[in-house]
C-alpha cells in the first residue's frame, strides 16, 4: 500500500499527469463542441508533437554518455531489449492489427506508430554516439574539435557564454548538433564573489547591450601581442571616440585609453601575484583626484575588495562578502577623509543554485531596496528570465523591470524587457563572423504612442 501510495502521489504531482488530463478535456470539447484552435497556435502544437519526442530521446542520449557507464543493464540485456523493441515490438503490433480487419492505410499507420517509437530510439542513440565521439576526441588530442571553433577565454561574449560558430564549409545542421552536445549546464562557482556580483547576473540580462545611440567598435592585434581598439559613439549631436591599447605580459596587464575630451587613463592590473589577490592601479590625466590603487582577494568563503585614493585627502572604500557559492551576505562602504563622511554604506544578500540566482540589496544609505531575480529556463536555447524590484522609502515610489533573454542559433540572441513606466525595449545580437557582433536594439514608450521610438545600432569588429 505504501509503495501504490507514493506513486499515486508522485502520478498526481507529474506535469505529464496534468498535460494529458488537459489534453483529454481540450479533445472531448473541440470534437464535442466543434471548437477550434486558431491556425498558428494549431501548427506551433503540431511541429512541438511531431518534434517533442524524437528531442527527449536525444537528450537522454546526452545524458546517458555523460554517465560513467552507458549500459548500465549490461551487453545482453541491452541485446535482449533491443530485439524486444525492434523486432517483436513490430511483429505484436502487425498481428492484431491484421486479425482485427485493419488493412490498408489504418495497417500502416498502426504498424508506422510502432516505428516512430523506434525512430526515436535511433535519435536517442544518435545522441549518445555523438557525445562519445566528441569526448574520445578530446580526450585523445586535447584539443577543440576542428568542426567547432570557440572564442578566447577573455573573448567570450556573456550573453552566451556557450557560444560557438560553424567553421567555413561545415553543414549549420551538423555544427547545431555538435554546439548541442558541447553545451554546459550551469556550473556553482567556487566562493561568494565580491559584493559588485551580487545580482549582477540579473542587471547583465535586463541592461546590458541595449543601445540608444550608434557604437562603433573595432579592435586589432599586432604581431607583439598588443590590441588596439578603437571605438566612436553617436550620442544625438555629439560625437565622441576613444582609443584603447592593452598589453598583456605574464600577470601584468596594463590598459592606457585616450579620449575626445583630452582624457588620459591608465590602469594596470596585476593578476594573482599571490593565490586570490589581484592589485590594481589606475589614474586619470588631468584629474589628479583620479588615482587609485585598489585590492581584491577571492577565498572559498569570503570576498574583500578595498580601495584609496592617491591624493592628500583620499576617499577610502571598502566591501566584504561572506559566505559560499549558494548563500552570501555582504556590505559596501565608502568614507571621505576630507570632509570625515560616508558617502555609500549598502548591504546585500544572495542565493543561488545551478538555475536560479536571487538577491536583494539596500543602497542609497538605506533609502532604496532592490530585489532581483535570475533564472536559466532552458540551458539549451540559453533561454532566460529576470526580473528586479526598487523600492525608494523617500518617494514611496516602486520600479519593477522584466526581461527575457533567448537564443535562435548559436550566433543570433533576442532580447527584450518592460517596466512598470511602460518603457519597452528589445534587441537582436547576431554574431556575424568570429567575435563580431551586430546589435540592433529599440525603445518604445507604450504610454505616449505618438512619440517616435528610439533605436540603437552596435557593431563590434574584432580579427
Amino acid at each position: 500500500m505504501l509503495v501504490l501510495s507514493t506513486v499515486g502521489k508522485k502520478l498526481l504531482t507529474n506535469p505529464n499527469s496534468h498535460a494529458t488530463v488537459a489534453g483529454l478535456a481540450w479533445t472531448f470539447i473541440s470534437f464535442g463542441c466543434n471548437v477550434k484552435l486558431p491556425k498558428v497556435v494549431e501548427d506551433s502544437v503540431s511541429i512541438i508533437s511531431d518534434g517533442g519526442l524524437g528531442m527527449a530521446m536525444f537528450s537522454l542520449g546526452l545524458f546517458m554518455a555523460s554517465q560513467a557507464r552507458i549500459v548500465a543493464c549490461g551487453t545482453w540485456l541491452a541485446l535482449l531489449a533491443m530485439v524486444l523493441r525492434f523486432i517483436v515490438g513490430p511483429a505484436i503490433m502487425a498481428g492484431p492489427s491484421f486479425a482485427i480487419g485493419l488493412r490498408g492505410v489504418p495497417f500502416q499507420i498502426a504498424v508506422m506508430q510502432d516505428n516512430y517509437w523506434i525512430a526515436c530510439c535511433i535519435a536517442h542513440c544518435i545522441g549518445v554516439l555523438l557525445v562519445v565521439e566528441i569526448i574520445g576526441n578530446e580526450q585523445k588530442r586535447r584539443r577543440i574539435n576542428p568542426l567547432i571553433e570557440r572564442p578566447e577565454s577573455n573573448q567570450v561574449d556573456t550573453a552566451f557564454p556557450n557560444r560557438t560558430r560553424c567553421s567555413s564549409g561545415v553543414p549549420q545542421s551538423l555544427c547545431f548538433s555538435f554546439w548541442i552536445s558541447n553545451l554546459e549546464l550551469p556550473i556553482m562557482v567556487k566562493g561568494p564573489g565580491l559584493y559588485s556580483d551580487i545580482g549582477k547576473k540579473a542587471r547583465d540580462l535586463l541592461y546590458k547591450d541595449y543601445q540608444g545611440d550608434h557604437k562603433f567598435t573595432i579592435t586589432t592585434y599586432s604581431p607583439t601581442g598588443v590590441a588596439i581598439t578603437s571605438s566612436g559613439t553617436k550620442k544625438g549631436e555629439l560625437f565622441l571616440a576613444d582609443v584603447n591599447t592593452q598589453l598583456k605580459r605574464n600577470n601584468i596587464t596594463t590598459d592606457i585609453k585616450v579620449d575626445t575630451n583630452s582624457n588620459l587613463s591608465t590602469t594596470i592590473t596585476v593578476d594573482e601575484p599571490v593565490p586570490g589577490l589581484k592589485t590594481i592601479i589606475s589614474f586619470k590625466v588631468p584629474d589628479q583626484r583620479s588615482g587609485k590603487v585598489e585590492l581584491q582577494y577571492l577565498h572559498d568563503y569570503a570576498g574583500i575588495c578595498a580601495s584609496v585614493g592617491v591624493d592628500a585627502n583620499p576617499i577610502v572604500n571598502f566591501s566584504g562578502v561572506l559566505g559560499n557559492n549558494t548563500h552570501s551576505i555582504g556590505a559596501d562602504v565608502s568614507f571621505d577623509t576630507k570632509t570625515g563622511n560616508f558617502t555609500k554604506y549598502n548591504a546585500g544578500l544572495s542565493f543561488s543554485n545551478a538555475d536560479l540566482i536571487a538577491a536583494l540589496t539596500l543602497n542609497d544609505k538605506g533609502d532604496t531596496l532592490n530585489a532581483s531575480y535570475y533564472h536559466i529556463v532552458k540551458p539549451l536555447t540559453n533561454t532566460l528570465v529576470g526580473a528586479e524590484v526598487n523600492h525608494s522609502f523617500s518617494t514611496n515610489e516602486n520600479t519593477i523591470t522584466v526581461g527575457t533573454q533567448h537564443s535562435l542559433d548559436p550566433l543570433t540572441t533576442v532580447k527584450a524587457r518592460v517596466n512598470n513606466f511602460g518603457k519597452a525595449n528589445a534587441l537582436i545580437q547576431h554574431e556575424w563572423r568570429p567575435k563580431s557582433l551586430f546589435t540592433l536594439s529599440g525603445e518604445v514608450d507604450t504610454k505616449a504612442i505618438d512619440k517616435s521610438a528610439k533605436f540603437g545600432l552596435a557593431l563590434a569588429l574584432k580579427p
